[in-house]
């Protein structure tokens, strides 16, 4: 799933691109999809004689894992999707004991650390379930991710440590030199043991920790290190970043991870628009480095994670606006949309003007960061059933009740459980298990909630 999803950003890049991505010597920043040698941001990196560190120790191709955000100095070919890697650089961004999990919102603190999960998540075979059902209080975990705006980390890589050493990335805060303390979130950072200081600090400085294992809230440091707040080359060199927007468009500018970036009048976008850069939303862009260390974008791919399937009548239709409801899910259908009548009526060049309310379809698209609304990649017309489901990431699970595309769904004590390939769960098991995972849920409407008639979670 995780080698799909880089798959199919490298095909909206190369759609956006109009033959291949940026080429030349340059610098990326993003996960590794896939191996062979890596692939990063949509290109495939030979890596031989290329130089690999691992949180700032050498390190072979072996060391590396799908999911982790790299740091790749090298040249892109011509063809825009093969290069070859000078430098390979992996930094984890947090390393420490789990203090909480909070199931309800599909995430964890570590380190007085916010960390959130998504479908993109890659979780490391050495944790038991290799899953978010595997992260409990106490177990020591290694976080990659990117950080949003609000200094929250969304986990792209989870794997077990044995390590008793702490590590954490973020932005200083709260500094007092005088008593030799600065916080990350809801960390405080003691400095004033001997250690190693590298760099000026200041707050809104961006810094890496090292430190024995947190006593509480509080990290004794033996080595802090002010990093470069972007990635920097030389004007004219080839850029390609994958993160969060941290800095929302304004006048033409924009900052993913705290890199500048600035749009033309001929940037292409791909899986969304402009209007989707704001604070949080995963993009990748890639351009030419200007001047003043900024990226003008030739190409923007806007990126959901998670997506999301209905199987339902339609509530109601707004073709002005290009949105519909179902289940009470507002769905956009933006321009591209693929509009299929499988029905009966089999109605040439259907479309959304064609949907009325009361038709049963098919929807697959992504969910938005609103909630309850959804974007479709396509819209399929079905005859009447008596059948409704969705399918999408569970975001979170209280009790007997689980989300799913932001709806609230009972799991009852009739309910199927199970996995798609027949393996069947009870209703603890399930719900112990089920957080962050992909789900299909057949449900009716009863007494104003609906409930689940069967669960599956797909492999």
């Amino acid at each position: 799933m995780k080698k799909n999803l880089g798959i199919l950003v490298a095909g909206l890049l190369l759609a956006a691109m109009a033959g291949g991505g940026i080429r030349g010597t340059g610098r990326t920043l993003g996960t590794i999809t896939a191996f062979g040698s890596i692939f990063v941001n949509g290109v495939e990196y030979e890596l031989g004689g290329a130089q690999i560190r691992i949180n700032g120790e050498p390190a072979t191709e072996a060391d590396l894992k799908v999911g982790q955000v790299v740091d790749v100095t090298g040249i892109v070919n011509d063809d825009g999707i093969t290069g070859t890697a000078a430098s390979v650089e992996f930094a984890s961004d947090l390393r420490g004991a789990v203090t909480a999990v909070d199931a309800a919102g599909t995430e964890f603190t570590l380190l007085g650390q916010t960390v959130r999960v998504n479908s993109a998540t890659v979780f490391d075979d050495s944790l038991s379930p290799a899953s978010f059902a595997g992260i409990a209080a106490g177990a020591v975990l290694e976080v990659s991710g990117y950080r949003d705006a609000a200094g929250a980390l969304l986990a792209t890589q989870v794997e077990s440590s044995a390590s008793v050493d702490d590590r954490v990335r973020g932005v200083v805060s709260h500094l007092d030199t005088a008593i030799f303390r600065f916080t990350i979130n809801g960390l405080t950072i003691d400095y004033s043991a001997p250690q190693q200081l590298e760099g000026t600090l200041a707050n809104g400085a961006l810094v890496e920790v090292r430190g024995p294992r947190a006593i509480g809230s509080v990290l004794a440091a033996d080595k802090v290190e002010v990093l470069p707040a972007v990635i920097a080359a030389a004007a004219g060199d080839a850029g390609s970043v994958e993160g969060l927007v941290t800095s929302t468009l304004a006048a033409g500018a924009f900052s993913l991870n705290g890199q500048p970036f600035i749009l033309t009048a001929s940037t292409v976008f791909a899986g969304g628009t402009a209007a989707d850069l704001v604070a949080g939303q995963k993009a990748q862009a890639e351009g030419r480095f200007d001047a003043a260390g900024r990226i003008v974008a030739e190409a923007v791919v806007v990126i959901f994670d998670d997506s999301a399937r209905v199987f339902a009548p339609v509530q109601s239709v707004d073709a002005a606006a290009g949105k519909f409801t179902v289940l009470g899910l507002a769905v956009e259908a933006p321009s591209g949309t693929q509009f299929e009548d499988k029905s009966r009526a089999r109605q040439r060049n259907f479309s959304l003007a064609s949907l009325r309310a009361g038709d049963l379809v098919e929807v697959r698209g992504v969910e938005l960061r609103e909630p309850r609304q959804l974007r479709a990649s396509r819209v399929r017309r079905e005859d009447p059933d008596s059948e409704r489901w969705l399918a999408g990431r569970v975001s979170g699970v209280n009790g007997n009740r689980l989300t799913l595309l932001d709806t609230p769904i009972v799991i009852g004590t009739n309910t199927e459980l199970g996995y798609e390939n027949g393996v069947a769960l009870d209703r603890a098991q399930f719900l112990r298990v089920v957080g962050n995972e992909n789900v299909k849920a057949e449900v009716r409407l009863v007494n104003g909630e609906l409930v689940a008639d069967r669960a599956e979670i797909s492999l």
